[in-house]
Formats: structure tokens, C-alpha cells, sequence
């Protein structure tokens, strides 16, 4: 199976997968979603089970946190073994800067000085730097 991340913030990570190659003649009727939040490294619990599309969401989930998931086809014989683990860091991109105000006191014929208040970084990680573009 291969893993597509559709969207991820800071409580919640949307996954699709593609389903296996082969189903052994039983048609998949659902997929079971295991995840590790790291705490301890390697423990996967079950977050959903009777998964009938290729897609799930899981919410409530820690802002800053790494994750790793991993599914299984489930057909009238039993589970397959797991998919490969997918890592997703739940985070977005930051809200944008606000306040943006030219700083007089660097301001020269050759320079151009601003101020800005610092992004909000409410889903995920801290902000690590900004870019200023001109026009």
C-alpha cells in the first residue's frame, strides 16, 4: 500500500492509501488503522478498525508530535500484515505576520527597515524564520 498525506494541522492528519496489489480472491471489505505517537517508540495502537474507504482522519491528536501509521486489508479470511509506516509531524504553516510597519530608525536612502508582531504558531511548530519579498 502507498500512503498519500491529504492534509495535516496541529490536532489532525488526513491519510489515503492505495489498496494492495492483490486480495487473494475475497474482496477487501475494510481496513484497520494502527498509529505510534512515540511514547514508547514502536507501541502502534489500533485508532480505527471497519475502515471501509481508503481514507481516514485522525483527530485530536498533539500539535509538535511525530506520528506513524500503518494499515491493514481486512477480507472474510483475516487482516493482512501491515502496510508500510508512514512518519507525519502534526503541524501547519503559520498564520501570517501582522502588523507590518516600516522602522524609521534603519530607514535610509539604501535601506529599508520594518517591524513586523510575530507569526501565530498555534498547530504545530515554532516558526523558524520568515522571508521578505519586494516588489
Amino acid at each position: 500500500m502507498g500512503y498519500d498525506l491529504s492534509s495535516s494541522n496541529g490536532a489532525q492528519i488526513a491519510l489515503t492509501w492505495e489498496q494492495g496489489a492483490n486480495n487473494y480472491g475475497s474482496a477487501v471489505s475494510s481496513y484497520r488503522v494502527s498509529y505510534d505517537a512515540g511514547d514508547p517508540v514502536g507501541t502502534f495502537s489500533v485508532i480505527a478498525e471497519s475502515v471501509a474507504a481508503t481514507t481516514y482522519s485522525a483527530t485530536g491528536l498533539t500539535a509538535s508530535t511525530t506520528y506513524r501509521f500503518k494499515v491493514e486489508a481486512k477480507n472474510e479470511f483475516g487482516y493482512s500484515t501491515f502496510s508500510d509506516e508512514i512518519s507525519i509531524l502534526a503541524a501547519q504553516e503559520p498564520d501570517k505576520p501582522v502588523s507590518l510597519a516600516n522602522d524609521a530608525s534603519i530607514t535610509s536612502e539604501t535601506r529599508a527597515g520594518f517591524t513586523w508582531s510575530p507569526a501565530s504558531f498555534d498547530g504545530g511548530t515554532a516558526v523558524i524564520d520568515y522571508r521578505i519579498t519586494y516588489d
